[in-house]
């Protein structure tokens, strides 16, 4: 996802934290600290604009962009990118296996969900506040009675691990973000995480 700019008043700023839990944590850290020995000022290190140049960028200001975005799996990272840091493609695939142990631990976490995401219209959205302590299951239920009553749409989302879509007279449905890797031609693609669910931005 590339870098955009969040409407506050339209969006949900509050989300649902789960301890201990980083999505891609493995293969951001090997990729954050190969990316860490090559400087992002361009002067006086040489190494920084051959990367530039591998990558296929002409301005550094974009490529600095992205390069922040491609450290943090934001967007499609070039395979030119990777083999400039120095990154080997099966220790990425190790560092994703890991991330995905990790991941099926916690889907089994006890959650307590703070806040559930409203559509209210398009790209406009609202919090609906949850009770302290509330566990997941009992949210639901909560929610889905409102839903019912008031006939909107809502979600518990957690980001980077699932999201719950609740509708009126319609059962819970569940998506998960499993961590994923695949690859394209010139470019290693890790799945989304559900990160701008309840955000609005500027075009």
């Amino acid at each position: 996802m590339s870098a955009q700019r969040v409407i506050p008043f339209f969006s949900v700023l509050e989300i649902n934290e789960i301890k201990d839990f980083q999505r891609f944590h493995n293969t951001r850290k090997y990729i954050k600290e190969l990316s860490a020995a090559i400087p992002d000022r361009l002067r006086p290190y040489p190494e920084l604009v051959a990367l530039k140049q591998r990558s296929g960028y002409a301005k550094l200001d974009k490529f600095q962009l992205h390069r922040q975005e491609w450290d943090d799996l934001r967007r499609k990272v070039p395979l030119k990118y990777l083999e400039g840091i120095g990154a080997d493609l099966e220790n990425i695939r190790r560092s994703v296996a890991a991330d995905h142990e990790e991941y099926n631990l916690a889907t089994k976490l006890p959650l307590f969900p703070r806040c559930a995401v409203q559509r209210l219209m398009p790209a406009v959205y609202a919090t609906i506040e949850i009770p302290l302590g509330t566990p997941e299951a009992e949210a639901v239920n909560m929610l889905q009675a409102l839903c019912n009553k008031k006939r909107f749409r809502c979600c518990i989302n957690y980001p980077g691990l699932k999201t719950i879509w609740i509708e009126p007279e319609i059962a819970p449905q569940t998506s998960w973000y499993y961590p994923e890797l695949s690859f394209t031609k010139d470019s290693a693609v890790f799945s989304s995480g559900g990160y701008s669910i309840g955000c609005s931005y500027f075009c």
